[in-house]
């Protein structure tokens, strides 16, 4: 991604530690009997609550005793000390990403292979955590809203552009709605983490509904090869650096108003990075969204271009002078209007011929 969020702490964080509670403290120390009181003291009232309300479909009770119990029939020690591995594993997202050694990540699947109704009974109440729990009215009176979160965190991180794209302006905090939060690790391929606020971030629309989608960042599309990928909250900068290439195309002229794909080269560099690199731009269809935009009329490339030729007939500049004063301006704003593409973009122009 193109440049990293801050993480920001919430009491929507609360869902994952009760979860992680679930899982070290009442399934994988199953007691002979499931009592309420073995739930941690804050969702033991919430469950109370919940199951007052004869209409309101039980996420909680009966999915948390249905696992306890397979947990303790079905399980055996061994197997119950690999569902804690796999939790504290799946939740630790940074060193899932960066392929540190001795963390791997679990799948649903990988849980079936010792009893696919676990895996089953896990992965339905892990998603009803985030999509429905998360939203009952005795649970936001403990942990907030995703919309509390969500202007929280663009009050730390201001830079108003999707990071997974650069192309998105994201929604700010007046705004009266919110951006997407993609699970970045999916999470209806990876047991534990739907709640994990680390496997959680702000995307724009068009990233998330029409390029990520499902896919997974740890796993080339063949699924078979295991690969390192971008962490949204890392510390560590991606260091991507774009240039840009012009060219005709079977010796046609160029046309600066009628530029298309085939014109435009485009290379992506992350130096030690080139796993999540080309993790990245197969997510995110990241080169030929740009190439798109370059070729755009007046919201991209020839817009750009003619901003600076328009320097040169009105003020009277060199080429070079309009150049230097158009892209002057854009990198002191990098990420907005898109420009950290279009000073490379018009780096091409130039040398194409197209800046005279």
């Amino acid at each position: 991604m193109l440049f990293n969020y801050v993480y920001v702490t919430h009491r929507l964080e609360k869902l994952q530690n009760w979860l992680e509670h679930l899982v070290k403290n009442v399934w994988c120390d199953p007691k002979p009997h499931f009592y309420l009181r073995l739930l941690e003291p804050e969702l033991q009232k919430i469950v109370r609550e919940t199951v007052k309300n004869a209409k309101r479909r039980d996420y909680l009770w009966k999915p948390i005793r249905e696992i306890h119990n397979i947990c303790r029939d079905q399980l055996s020690p061994q197997d119950r000390l690999a569902l804690i591995k796999w939790f504290d594993d799946n939740n630790d997202i940074e060193s899932l990403c960066i392929g540190r050694a001795g963390i791997n990540p679990t799948t649903y699947t990988d849980i079936s292979k010792i009893n696919a109704q676990l895996a089953k009974e896990l992965e339905t109440f892990c998603t009803n955590l985030w999509c429905k729990v998360r939203k009952l009215k005795p649970v936001q009176a403990r942990i907030g809203t995703l919309s509390g979160h969500y202007k929280e965190f663009r009050n730390i991180n201001k830079t108003a552009t999707c990071p997974f794209c650069g192309l998105v302006r994201l929604e700010g905090t007046f705004s009266s709605t919110q951006e997407d939060y993609d699970h970045y690790l999916p999470k209806g391929t990876y047991a534990f983490n739907a709640v994990t606020l680390k496997n959680l971030a702000p995307i724009c629309d068009k990233c998330n509904k029409k390029f990520k989608l499902k896919q997974d960042p740890l796993h080339t599309k063949s699924k078979k090869t295991r690969r390192k990928a971008f962490y949204a909250f890392s510390t560590l900068n991606s260091g991507i650096n774009l240039t840009i290439a012009i060219a005709p195309i079977k010796g046609a002229p160029l046309d600066h108003q009628n530029l298309t794909p085939a014109n435009i080269k485009i290379n992506i560099t992350s130096p030690g990075r080139e796993e999540e690199l080309t993790g990245w731009k197969e997510l995110f269809k990241i080169e030929s969204r740009y190439k798109d935009v370059c070729c755009a009329g007046d919201t991209g490339g020839s817009y750009w271009l003619e901003q600076v030729l328009g320097e040169m007939r009105l003020h009277g500049k060199t080429p070079a002078d309009a150049l230097y004063n158009i892209q002057r301006a854009a990198a002191e704003s990098k990420w907005a209007d898109t420009n950290f593409l279009k000073i490379p973009f018009l780096d091409g122009c130039r040398d194409a011929g197209l800046i005279r």
